[in-house]
């Protein structure tokens, strides 16, 4: 969606019409939270790992900057 008009970008659309998930691997973190949890507990502890859960589970959370 175009933040700016509030339509769908053409990228969305693309999206819809093809009916299935499309996985993106180019390293944004949104697009792998489960993976990277264990790290997280094992680097900063389980109350981190259980903040950085709650956080990627928020709705919008790939457009929040600075989520903790």
């Amino acid at each position: 969606m175009d933040a700016k008009i509030g339509a769908p970008t053409r990228a969305a659309e693309i999206r819809i019409s093809i009916g299935h998930p499309v996985i993106d691997g180019d390293g944004h973190l949104v697009e792998a939270p489960a993976t990277i949890l264990d790290y997280v507990k094992q680097v900063a502890g389980p109350d981190v790992a259980a903040r950085y859960n709650d956080a990627v589970r928020r709705p919008g959370f790939n457009k929040v900057r600075g989520a903790f």
